[in-house]
């Protein structure tokens, strides 16, 4: 395993998300002298540098107290360009679970708040995703049966059937078949011969 570097700002994209989409503030484990943002900003990039110095205990680097003050900025600024972006729950995702990833070969991560604050963020992500309320829980039988189905009859019947069978809209079915990536070109559901 390999530890890249986490940039402050990358810390700031993630907290700004949490700060705009999930409905409480993150109490910290203990009472705080400082902004909330800031101080979860500075516990992020300090898990950070603590795995950075455990996978690589050689790189010969200034102690973790003043690579935070280095890197840390004066005060929590939300970045908003990044909550404007296409796809905004989806990078989050990605984005935390990078800085998750970073922040793991810390000796005692898993308690961590910052864990648990980064685990939050993505159940939070995911919940916005399009058609996320939507799609069934778990893996059960009538997936199982839809995905048979699909693979049975011709493109055409096999959204109708399998529309019919599930009681749901033939739109919202190709929904779900597209996200399971079994893609349905457009072509295929006009052409009554394929």
């Amino acid at each position: 395993m390999s530890v890249k570097p986490v940039s402050t700002e990358a810390i700031v994209a993630a907290l700004s998300y949490a700060s705009r989409y999930c409905e409480k503030p993150f109490e910290p484990p203990y009472p705080i002298q400082t902004d909330l943002m800031l101080w979860w900003t500075e516990h992020l990039l300090r898990c950070h540098l603590e795995s950075y110095d455990t996978e690589y205990p050689d790189h010969n680097v200034e102690p973790v107290d003043e690579q935070v003050t280095w890197y840390l900025p004066p005060r929590f600024v939300m970045d908003e360009t990044y909550l404007k972006q296409n796809h905004i729950h989806m990078r989050t995702i990605k984005l935390v679970q990078w800085v998750d990833y970073q922040c793991c070969d810390m000796v005692d991560w898993e308690e961590q708040p910052g864990a648990s604050l980064l685990r939050t963020i993505t159940k939070k992500a995911m919940s916005k995703l399009p058609q996320y309320e939507h799609l069934p829980w778990g893996y059960a039988i009538e997936e199982k049966k839809m995905i048979d189905f699909w693979l049975t009859f011709n493109t055409q019947e096999r959204l109708l059937k399998l529309a019919q069978q599930l009681n749901q809209p033939v739109e919202d079915v190709h929904l779900e078949i597209v996200h399971r990536g079994i893609i349905l070109k457009e072509e295929e559901l006009n052409d009554p011969t394929t």
